[in-house]
């Protein structure tokens, strides 16, 4: 009876003690998983970084931003207009159309717009130096509908409200009212017809011939 219950104890102990190390072993095998699994890789250095960056600078992920530096050459190949917008992360007014992009009740049109433009914008580094993007200083937000001489007609669209922020369109009604003098004025480039500034030019171009032929 004894020699009975002693091997009765030695095999639930034996049980118990598989039983601990298995559990140990699945442990082990779990830990080593979660080890080797594969972490997406993250960017060591500047150039990866901008990979990165969101390119809707906070003016909605369900537009289809280009980053700046690609911008021209899009526009070249599908034909559009650029929309670039200027903005600082720590710019109050930028902030407002920030939310005026999200809250808007023009968010539709102004969607619907974007897609007939090659949308960008630039934010703290990444603002381009060329002063052609800040005719009348370096306030913000700035916007640019850009296309041969475009953006220096469509500045005027703000000349008599602001004469010293002709760039200056701070609320989406003020953008999809540029969005839409800018696409205007881009169509009928595209079909030869003359803007204000184009006859301008031809006609300066008439007259310094004349004088030429005076000569």
């Amino acid at each position: 009876m004894c020699r009975r219950l002693l091997l009765l104890y030695f095999y639930c102990f034996a049980c118990i003690f598989c039983q601990f190390f298995a559990r140990a072993d699945d442990e082990t095998t779990d830990e080593a998983e979660k080890t080797n699994k594969i972490e997406p890789e993250r960017p060591n250095n500047e150039a990866e970084t901008d990979e990165f960056k969101d390119p809707s600078g906070g003016f909605g992920m369900d537009i289809d931003w280009v980053p700046w530096p690609q911008a021209v050459s899009v526009a070249l190949d599908l034909n559009r207009p650029i929309f670039l917008l200027v903005h600082k992360s720590w710019c109050g007014a930028c902030q407002a159309l920030k939310k005026s992009f999200s809250t808007s009740s023009k968010r539709k049109e102004l969607l619907e717009l974007s897609n007939k433009f090659v949308m960008s914008n630039t934010n703290d580094e990444d603002e381009t130096e060329d002063e052609e993007y800040a005719p009348d200083g370096r306030y913000i937000p700035r916007l640019f509908i850009l296309g041969g001489q475009i953006w220096q007609t469509l500045s005027g669209g703000q000349q008599k409200k602001l004469p010293s922020n002709i760039a200056y369109f701070p609320q989406v009604p003020d953008v999809i009212r540029a969005m839409k003098m800018g696409l205007e004025l881009f169509e009928k480039e595209q079909s030869g017809e003359k803007t204000e500034e184009g006859e301008s030019d031809q006609k300066k171009e008439k007259e310094g011939g004349k004088g030429g032929g005076k000569e």
